[in-house]
């Protein structure tokens, strides 16, 4: 009987102590675990990427879009001098790709793919010694107030994840695949703020911009629309110059040279930007310039020479070496000069709307 009891009450402490020394070392070994230090992976064999930022997808309060635009641009005078005598070889191509044998034709056609809100347009006819019949018309803008605009938001998707061989079987391969894993999953997650941002500015370039572009857009069109049908019924009204005698002497262009000087004397203070675009083949019949007051400063010239069938033939290329002399005396600022190939694109990449 006193066995039994002994035997009976024994067996519970046991089962304590077994599970005390049980929790202990199951205990030591997360202290251990916790404190061993990361392995670093061998250069080389292990790939790794660096993550992409990471931002909230919740919808600011408000929107600031990036790029604004339209908002006080850059005004511009610009005068045109041209000789409807000359003969375009091959011809003057306009951007949709038509081409003109007409200069004259290509002047009127040209005006409103250069014009913008706040520009002036001076134009002069080459072949007459006098400002009131060189005159061919003169077009202002009076578009003078600028809306707050933006360009339209774009969607951003990040750059794919460059491809990476797997590293050997070993810690490598399984380092290589766990950072993968984990780029891949913040990429996914970077990549929905992106989404959720790009929504958030198209809702609020809808209900705050879009508006104002497309008014905007209406009243640029309808001056541009009013400059050109006034320009055509001057264009029409005016009977094609043919050389003066005093050419011989002085030679058309410094004639329209000095026109332009009064022109520019007047307006251009008035304007950010001042261009002078010529289109005239540039002959020289006598070089005196004595009595011509012409003033070029702070102005760009930019001539089309619409008989070269290549820019650069000898002939062309002597002219145009004397009269940079000339434009540089007189003191243009940028001086360039093209033939009649590309003749719109090549005047757009610098002074089109």
């Amino acid at each position: 009987m006193y066995k039994a009891a002994r035997l009976h009450t024994s067996k519970p402490g046991k089962t304590r102590i077994i599970a005390l020394v049980s929790l202990g070392l199951f205990l030591l070994v997360l202290i251990l675990a916790s404190c061993k230090p990361t392995p670093t992976p061998v250069a080389g064999e292990a790939a790794t990427w660096t993550p992409s930022p990471t931002g909230s997808p919740t919808c600011p309060s408000y929107n600031q879009l990036a790029t604004p635009v339209g908002l006080n641009p850059s005004t511009r005078m610009i005068v045109i001098l041209y000789d409807p005598q000359v003969k375009p070889n091959p011809g003057l191509d306009l951007s949709n790709g038509t081409r003109l044998t007409d200069v004259a034709q290509f002047v009127q056609q040209l005006m409103p793919d250069l014009f913008r809100p706040g520009d002036e347009i001076s134009v002069f006819q080459l072949g007459y010694d006098t400002y009131p019949a060189a005159r061919v018309t003169r077009q202002y803008s009076y578009l003078t107030i600028y809306p707050q605009l933006y360009v339209a938001p774009s969607y951003s998707t990040l750059t794919a994840i460059p491809p990476t061989g797997i590293p050997s079987p070993g810690y490598a391969e399984v380092a290589t695949k766990n950072a993968f894993r984990v780029v891949s999953t913040e990429r996914a997650a970077t990549q929905t703020v992106l989404a959720a941002n790009y929504n958030c500015e198209v809702a609020y370039y809808n209900q705050n911009v879009i508006a104002t572009a497309t008014t905007w857009q209406q009243m640029k069109n309808n001056d541009v629309n009013t400059i050109a049908t006034a320009a055509a019924h001057d264009f029409g009204a005016i009977t094609p110059a043919r050389r003066v005698s005093s050419e011989m002497v002085f030679g058309g262009l410094y004639y329209g040279l000095y026109f332009a000087t009064v022109d520019l004397k007047a307006d251009c203070a008035n304007y950010d930007e001042c261009d002078l675009v010529i289109f005239d083949d540039l002959s020289i019949y006598n070089k005196n310039n004595n009595s011509f007051p012409i003033s070029l400063n702070n102005v760009n010239v930019y001539t089309v020479m619409p008989n070269c069938r290549d820019i650069n033939q000898p002939d062309c290329a002597d002219l145009q070496s004397f009269w940079t002399t000339e434009f540089q005396k007189f003191g243009a600022t940028t001086i360039k000069y093209w033939n009649g190939i590309r003749a719109e694109i090549n005047l757009e990449s610098v002074i089109g709307r």
